[in-house]
């Protein structure tokens, strides 16, 4: 279900091409590429996006590896950490190179959880998703760069 504003779901809305207005659809292909989680959908911590990441990114190696050598890529995210460490959206800032990817990462990200530090009062974080694919392998990475 689509949320509100240019929030996706974990399912990314591709109900564009059927608006009729041209300022509705300059407007919805113009958006942020901003992820929530979908209602009742597990939490990830550090480790299972990982492990998730890697099953979701090998069909895309194949087609990935392809159209590119090396086939490997980086994407910025900025995420909003809910005071139980939950985050309650994420947004791509810098894409991977490649939109498949991104949705994956941003779908990802949108699950995961922190463990909150006592005393903490960021609600904010930035993190840096990684991949790269071998011909047997995909592999991603992440990293907190602030939070």
């Amino acid at each position: 279900m689509r949320g509100t504003g240019s929030s996706r779901t974990a399912m990314p809305w591709r109900s564009c091409s059927a608006i009729a207005a041209a300022g509705l659809v300059a407007a919805c292909l113009g958006g942020r590429q901003e992820y929530v989680a979908p209602y009742g959908a597990a939490r990830l911590n550090t480790f299972t996006v990982r492990d998730d990441g890697d099953r979701l990114l090998r069909p895309e190696c194949a087609r990935l590896m392809t159209e590119r050598i090396p086939a490997t890529g980086v994407a910025m995210l900025r995420v909003h950490v809910a005071e139980s460490g939950a985050v309650t959206r994420a947004e791509i800032t810098r894409s991977s190179g490649d939109a498949r990817v991104d949705d994956i990462f941003g779908r990802l990200a949108a699950r995961l959880e922190f463990q909150r530090a006592p005393g903490s009062t960021g609600n904010q974080a930035r993190l840096r998703m990684g991949f790269s694919c071998a011909p047997d392998a995909a592999v991603t990475t992440m990293q907190l760069v602030s939070g």
